[in-house]
Order: C-alpha cells, then sequence, then structure tokens
C-alpha cells in the first residue's frame, strides 16, 4: 500500500462564539467535525472520515483480519506528554473509513494525563478500576490509566463498536464463536469424568499394594510370635 508524507498535525475545526470550552478542547485535542463542534476523533484524525489514502496519515499499514492497521502515526500530546497513534480502518484500500483511533502516551503521568482529559471532554460517564469512558454524540472514549505503568492509552472509538467499547472498558475478553464455546462445553463436562474414571481405576490398584504389603508383615509378626511361645518354657510358681 503506498504511503503519503504527512502533513502537519492540527485541528481543522474553527472555534465560534457560544461553543465555549468545547470549541477550545476541539482546537488544542481533539478532532470535530466541520462547522458543529462535535466531537469525531483525535486530531486530524476523523472516525470515519480519515482514511489510509489521507496525506497526513503515516507510517506502515498491514491488513489485520478484515481490517487495516496503520501505526506510529502523529499525533498531538495530552497534557505536555508525547504521544503515538495507531488507526484501525475498516476493509481494506486507500478508501477504508477509520473506526478506531488508539493513542498511547508515553512517560505517562496519570494525574495531569487525567485532568486533561477531564478538562476536554467532560466528566466521564462511568470510570472505574483506573478506566474511564466519555460516551459522546458522536464518539466514545476509553482511557486506560494504569498507576504501574509509563504507558497510559486513549481509545476513540465509534459508538455503534459496543462489543470494542466493552472490552477496553470492563476488561473482558472477546466472546468465543459458538464451535469454539460448544468444544469448551464439552470438554468442561468430560474432564471430571475421565478423572473420576482414572481415580476410580487407580484406587484398587492402590489399596490392593497396600493390602499386599501389610499382610505379609502381619502374618509373619503372628509365625514369629507363636515360635517364641512354644520355645520358651512355661513358668512355675515357686
Amino acid at each position: 500500500m503506498p504511503r503519503h508524507a504527512i502533513g502537519a498535525i492540527s485541528s481543522n475545526c474553527r472555534p465560534k462564539l457560544g461553543l465555549g470550552l468545547l470549541a477550545t478542547s476541539c482546537l488544542l485535542l481533539l478532532g470535530c467535525s466541520s462547522g458543529e463542534g462535535e466531537l469525531v476523533g483525535f486530531g486530524k484524525y476523523k472516525l470515519g472520515k480519515t482514511t489510509p489514502g489521507d496525506d497526513y496519515v503515516m507510517g506502515r499499514c498491514d491488513p489485520k483480519g478484515s481490517n487495516t492497521f496503520c501505526f506510529m502515526n502523529r499525533s498531538p500530546s495530552i497534557a505536555g506528554h508525547k504521544t503515538q497513534t495507531d488507526l484501525y480502518f475498516r476493509g481494506h484500500g486507500e478508501d477504508a473509513p477509520l473506526i478506531e483511533i488508539q493513542v498511547g502516551v508515553w512517560d505517562c503521568k496519570v494525574g495531569p494525563v487525567s485532568q486533561d482529559l477531564h478538562k476536554k471532554l467532560g466528566e466521564p460517564t462511568e470510570a472505574a478500576d483506573k478506566r474511564a469512558l466519555w460516551a459522546l454524540k458522536k464518539m466514545t472514549v476509553v482511557a486506560l490509566l494504569p498507576q504501574d505503568s509509563n504507558l497510559c492509552m486513549v481509545h476513540f472509538l465509534e459508538n455503534s463498536d459496543t462489543k470494542r467499547i466493552d472490552s477496553l472498558f470492563r476488561g473482558t475478553k472477546p466472546a468465543l464463536n459458538a464451535p469454539a464455546k460448544d468444544a469448551l462445553a464439552k470438554d468442561a463436562a468430560a474432564k471430571p469424568t475421565t478423572e473420576a474414571a482414572k481415580d476410580a481405576a487407580a484406587k484398587p490398584a492402590t489399596e490392593a499394594a497396600k493390602d499386599a504389603a501389610a499382610k505379609p508383615a502381619t502374618e509373619a509378626s503372628k509365625d514369629e510370635a507363636s515360635k517364641d511361645a512354644a520355645a520358651k518354657p512355661t513358668a512355675t510358681a515357686p
């Protein structure tokens, strides 16, 4: 897939009177739709609009399943932190639409980054376990802000991508397809039976071995005791 030279990264939206903080946020950090101030992406990268063929998309693009993955793209800083952006496009080709923006925040100081996101996006719709989610009108933002790592991740997604949003925010694994799920269920059902059968087969042998080992010793003890009793003279009263 041919690549293009990257242009300067800056928002192309224009602040309007009356938009206040939203317009300012759009200008400084987030992508907004033309003429409205509605947030739809990050920097120049716009969900549903940006394609691999745009001249500001740089880096290497590789197919990833049914999608296209373009990584090492330049992007605006967050709270003074350098960022690197990966882009996911639906389908293959120069005109594939952007479906997810994944921003890595390097040497992440969670406090300032979290404050900056709150300032730009407002209070999160949900927050739990070092994660925050903003459900906006035209996109959903999920921030992963671990205290024990120097990398924070901020994902910008289409509102319709509910499975991916839930997977990121809840930390859940992608749903299994039906055949795999059925195979796992069968394996789980069969395993206890197999283990029980093994135990049942092994137990008699083990018990028999114990009995075989114990019995000769017992019989030998009895025989020795009988011989000793016969050999000793019977004591007589004085």
